[in-house]
């Protein structure tokens, strides 16, 4: 690679150690290259010793790395050259690969204002005419170019060098020599060099500034943006503020209002039923009546008298479009919730509804997709493995179950109405009361796999586990999808009225605990969530409707 030269003044010698030997006397011509006219005042020498008597391809000298000592320790003791600025290769070290990477480390190291000289004693290789063309490293080959130094790298090499000066000394014939060489005139390339310098570092300046000034105009203009950013955020707050207290006087109003009605409502309601409830009395007193006097003549035959079933008093069952039975749940206020931080107890006032005494089964969801095409549920496929027309349905998301409601006329519960209909008013942990469950009132503990619909319970089947209102299978069998998103603080801002839960939300609230579930999760006020696209193994569902006044 070409580089400019940067020596003021480079004196290439080259010496050619044949087998003649070297005189010693040869060491006394370095004293000029020593004392150059033009001198280092501040800078330091540096010397490349190179001495090979033991050739592995050629002749063998006798005294070359004797000579090459001697020229070492005359520049160390007698002219001050420092040990650590000596750089030598004898014999084996004297390679080509040393020898190049010493001239570039002479290069690299050496400053404009130090001297650098190089001594070689060994053989050289001439042209026809006499010219010096390569040097003979201890591994070289004569007549083999590849093995040597040429000369023309050599000199490429030492004109790179930042050094002022630089001697390269070959001796022949007992006589230290060294060949000048002339030098191109580097003046006018480094006063351009210079200019350029020049010209780059002002260039480098207005651009700095330049960069400067636009970095304050940006900065200025972002603290601009972020202050009209925060005045209109200011404003907004303000005039969200005020319309929010304008909202919550509206909807306090609202509320006074609705509770009003709701007083007005309870006590026709508590009026109509204790009318309800008198009107069943004397019907069940009639019935009854009526059976005694069937039953006298059986009665003297001393056989146990039958008693009639009664039926349900008027409204308070009805059958859903999808021919499901429905039981009502009366109007009035419970108390909602549990002990943990997302569901605090809390009293809630409930409009009269009707909910499905049982959770929907696969028997009524197959005609639902029959009648609708779509798409069925996660693990469809198994339903006709074990004949369970009966059983609940799974693997139905949210969107599933709303779609179901929908087409029955109905909708989901929401998260208060099942509490209630589970739980009744009078604060009991489970649907049948405080005792601890059992296989009787409910189908639960059986983790951790899926095993087809054989581990789901008969909907209805387990009569002990049944709700103050008739309703069954509200802890175990399956957990249960109801409307509400699910945010854990819902209960301290929820309406004490027919509260719906939250506007939005990424999760839906689940409700009951399931077949998978053990014992202490099957309590009423438990609440967990789900993703309402994800399906599952224990979850169904069960649909509510308003009850008319």
């Amino acid at each position: 690679m070409n580089r400019p030269a940067r020596a003021s003044s480079v004196i290439v010698a080259l010496a050619v150690m044949l087998t003649a030997p070297v005189a010693p006397a040869a060491i006394q011509n370095l004293e000029p290259a020593l004392h150059p006219a033009a001198g280092p005042t501040t800078g330091e020498y540096w010397a490349l010793i190179i001495g090979i008597d033991n050739y592995h391809h050629g002749p063998p000298l006798q005294t070359a790395v004797r000579d090459a000592s001697e020229v070492r320790d005359e520049l160390a003791q007698r002219h001050g050259v420092r040990r650590d600025r000596l750089l030598e290769l004898f014999n084996e070290q004297a390679t080509r690969q040393n020898i190049a990477y010493a001239l570039f480390r002479l290069s690299d190291d050496a400053k404009p204002d130090d001297t650098v000289l190089i001594y070689f004693a060994g053989h050289a290789h001439y042209d026809k005419d006499g010219r010096l063309e390569w040097w003979v490293p201890v591994e070289g080959t004569p007549l083999t170019p590849e093995t040597l130094l040429s000369d023309a790298a050599i000199q490429e090499e030492l004109q790179g060098m930042k050094a002022k000066q630089v001697h390269v000394f070959h001796v022949s014939a007992g006589v230290a020599r060294e060949l000048r060489l002339a030098q191109p005139n580097l003046q006018a390339d480094r006063e351009a060099l210079e200019q350029e310098q020049r010209q780059a570092e002002a260039h480098a300046k207005l651009e700095a500034a330049r960069r400067q000034e636009e970095e304050r105009n940006r900065l200025a203009a972002e603290q601009a943006r972020v202050e009209v950013e925060r005045r209109a955020e200011r404003e907004g707050l303000l005039a969200r503020e005020r319309e929010e207290r304008t909202k919550q006087q509206v909807e306090q109003q609202r509320l006074k209002e609705e509770r009003k009605r709701a007083a007005a409502d309870q006590a026709r309601r508590v009026e109509a039923e204790r009318q309800l409830a008198e009107e069943g009395r004397r019907t069940e007193e009639q019935a009854k009546a009526r059976t005694d006097q069937r039953s006298k003549p059986i009665e003297e035959a001393h056989v146990r008298p039958f008693t009639a079933l009664i039926p349900p008093p008027a409204g308070r069952e009805l059958i859903g479009k999808d021919g499901a039975p429905m039981a009502l749940v009366p109007s009035g206020e419970f108390t909602m919730g549990g002990d943990s931080l997302d569901n605090p107890r809390h009293p809630v006032y409930l409009d009269a509804f009707y909910m499905d005494k049982y959770e929907v089964t696969t028997s009524r969801y197959a005609r639902f997709l029959q009648a609708t095409g779509r798409q069925p549920p996660f693990k469809w496929s198994e339903v006709g493995l074990a004949s369970p027309g009966d059983r609940p349905v799974i693997g139905v998301t949210w969107q599933d179950a709303a779609a179901y409601c929908r087409w029955a006329d109905q909708r989901l519960p929401t998260e208060a109405e099942w509490e209630k209909a589970a739980r009744g008013t009078d604060g009991r942990e489970y649907p049948w009361g405080n005792e601890a469950p059992t296989s009787r009132h409910a189908n639960f503990n059986k983790c951790c796999e899926w095993k087809g619909y054989t581990v789901l319970a008969i909907v209805g089947s387990l009569e002990a586990g049944r709700s103050p209102y008739g309703i069954y299978d509200l802890a175990g069998n399956v957990s249960e999808w109801v409307a509400d998103w699910y945010d854990k603080t819902s209960y301290k801002y929820e309406l004490d009225r027919n509260p719906k839960g939250p506007r939005d939300g990424e999760e839906k609230v689940v409700r009951g605990g399931s077949w998978y579930d053990a014992g202490p999760l099957q309590r009423s006020a438990l609440r967990s969530r789900s993703y309402p696209s994800i399906p599952s193994t224990d979850r169904g569902f069960r649909c509510a409707k308003d009850a008319k006044p």
